[in-house]
């Protein structure tokens, strides 16, 4: 199964080899969809939630002495069962891409790590891979040199719902800008769309969010209507209130899983 995405490489975390402010979208470009209110703060909840998984997985692994590169690991994927969502790392194989370990998270019981027997990726498994290939392609204009993806059952369609989160690299500061969803096909080989949740590189320094924990901070927002998912993930990330500022002059305030309009700007 030698196909050419098996030579790109598919990390936890992506590191992008330069990035910069970026051309501003032109005028033309729509805003982001609006999901359903009730669904914004779950599933900016669900990206924070994934992305801390990953980095105990990771973490992990490390500690367990797994060489990444050694191993010709070239990703990960999310299995979900009713026992367990499991972060399984993959490798590539013989010019397939195979199971490699994975860290089981289970309600009430600490991660548990362990090595697979290096089976073939099913069908749906190999589709949700190409599927984060076409996520990190679509990433055109970062905003960071690290971005971490997160991938969901669509809540609407028959689909993955991935986000591609922009990193910050220097501890405590904060990446407004640079975060995408998208939304691919089950079985990865088709973009149904692709949508930029910002409108210009913007990193706070972490002196910007030390100490603010209560009053929070304060962003203007022009690529949609309302609050997105990755403000209340940037909410639950630094815990702390964001007061988001959108074109119509509403002041937004986004405090872990609550979104409320809170006055004028």
């Amino acid at each position: 199964m030698k196909t050419r995405w098996l030579a790109l490489l598919l990390s936890f975390v992506l590191p992008l080899a330069s990035h910069g402010q970026g051309a501003p979208p032109a005028e033309t470009e729509p805003l982001a969809q609006d999901f359903p209110e009730a669904l914004v703060p779950f599933l900016g909840k669900q990206i924070y939630e994934q992305d801390q998984r990953v980095n105990v997985a990771t973490g992990m692994a490390r500690t367990r002495g797994i060489d990444f590169a050694k191993e010709q690991v070239r990703g990960w994927i999310v299995v979900r069962d009713r026992a367990a969502e499991r972060i399984r790392f993959v490798r590539e194989e013989n010019g397939a891409i195979a199971n490699a370990f994975e860290v089981a998270f289970v309600a009430g019981a600490a991660p548990q790590f362990r090595r697979l027997a290096g089976e073939r990726l099913t069908a749906a498994e190999e589709g949700q891979f190409r599927a984060r290939l076409r996520a990190m392609s679509g990433v055109v204009q970062p905003c960071s040199t690290l971005y971490g993806f997160a991938i969901f059952d669509h809540p609407q369609i028959d689909a993955f719902l991935i986000y591609a989160i922009a990193k910050p690299t220097e501890p405590g500061s904060v990446v407004v800008g640079g975060h995408y969803r998208f939304v691919v096909s089950r079985d990865g080989n088709r973009g149904i769309s692709a949508e930029r949740l910002y409108r210009i590189c913007i990193t706070l320094p972490a002196s910007a969010a030390a100490g603010k924990q209560n009053e929070g901070i304060i962003i203007t927002h022009l690529a949609s209507r309302r609050p997105l998912e990755s403000h209340v993930y940037l909410s639950f990330l630094h815990r702390l209130p964001i007061y988001v500022d959108t074109a119509d002059g509403v002041r937004w305030k986004v405090d872990g899983l609550r979104v409320e309009a809170v006055g004028k700007k």
